[in-house]
């Protein structure tokens, strides 16, 4: 099942990279997100602020200019639903990845936080193994919510900050 949606992210994201290439073919100097290079602080960003890194940032660029969202504000239905707010009927989410680390102790097997790992000393480190994995979540837009609707000062604040 997580291959499955692995594949299906993975495919999201050539499809989404393919597409940009062919749109910069024809003028390859032109830049390849102008709604970030026209636009102060367009960042992508969850609901509380924190904004998107690495790959993930710069495929989210992508959707808002493919889809000329208003903001670059994203958040999983679940976040959608604690906030109150509802994902409009027939939204298409995007799969974002968070990677993270499994720590356990070699012989113990007793897991620690990656951050209680880094705190270790080199020698310390030694004695646990470190396991990379990711996850996968869907993101929708802002604009793919009723957010305007049930908060429309923070709405227009939000536009405000993002306009160019």
């Amino acid at each position: 099942m997580k291959t499955d949606y692995f594949d299906k992210a993975a495919q999201q994201f050539a499809n989404l990279m393919i597409e940009k290439i062919q749109q910069v073919e024809d003028n390859w100097q032109k830049p390849w997100i102008t709604i970030a290079a026209n636009t102060r602080n367009f960042f992508p960003q969850n609901l509380t602020g924190r904004r998107y890194a690495g790959g993930n940032a710069f495929l989210l660029l992508f959707l808002c200019e493919k889809f000329q969202y208003q903001t670059p504000v994203f958040m999983t239905f679940n976040q959608a639903k604690d906030a109150g707010i509802s994902v409009l009927k027939g939204s298409k989410s995007f799969p974002v990845y968070y990677f993270l680390f499994y720590v356990y102790h070699k012989e113990t097997r007793k897991k620690i936080t990656f951050e209680e790992y880094k705190a270790l000393s080199r020698e310390q480190q030694q004695e646990y193994n470190v396991i990379p994995t990711y996850k996968y979540y869907s993101v929708f837009n802002l604009d793919q919510t009723n957010f305007s609707d049930v908060r429309p000062e923070e709405w227009e604040a939000l536009r405000e900050k993002f306009r160019g």
